[in-house]
């Protein structure tokens, strides 16, 4: 009987490129916003990244999770934390842009948040903000506008 093969692999993170960012920590949602505004310069369509923080809240890395059309992208739940967890962050804040400059979250949007809040304590890793992004300098925080979801209990 012939054996069956099992390939041996090993995962890692490959720096492609640095952004420049003169902050240090990011402590409240308008810190986030400025470090979201700088990455999504170039986007016009929507997209998820997820950038990862170490344990003093200071961005170590980014990852573009999710490309979309002009209103909207799939999001794959593991995608999310792929980069969170090779690179061995403690936190993650997520965002996502709206081309059409409006932030407001949709029904989807929320959806989203509370799997992934909920995802996020199941591994050990925090989820700081869900931040949507519109025209510079508009932003949704769902963490500002919904901080009941960060108190809800989680039963898995």
């Amino acid at each position: 009987m012939e054996k069956t093969k099992i390939s041996v692999v090993h995962l890692e993170v490959v720096k492609e490129r640095e952004i420049p960012w003169e902050e240090k920590q990011i402590l409240e949602p308008r810190d986030a916003t400025k470090l979201g505004y700088s990455i999504f310069k170039k986007f016009n369509k929507e997209c998820m990244i997820a950038a990862c923080l170490n344990g003093r809240n200071v961005p170590v890395s980014f990852e573009v999770i999710a490309l979309g059309g002009s209103n909207e992208c799939q999001i794959s739940i593991p995608e999310v934390f792929k980069t969170a967890l090779l690179s061995n962050s403690r936190a993650i804040i997520l965002y996502h842009n709206h081309p059409t400059g409006n932030p407001s979250p949709s029904m989807a949007d929320r959806r989203f948040t509370k799997r992934i809040l909920k995802c996020g304590k199941f591994l050990g890793i925090d989820i700081h903000d869900h931040i949507i992004l519109g025209d510079e300098g508009n932003y949704y925080s769902f963490l500002e506008e919904e901080k009941e979801l960060w108190k809800e209990d989680v039963v898995l």
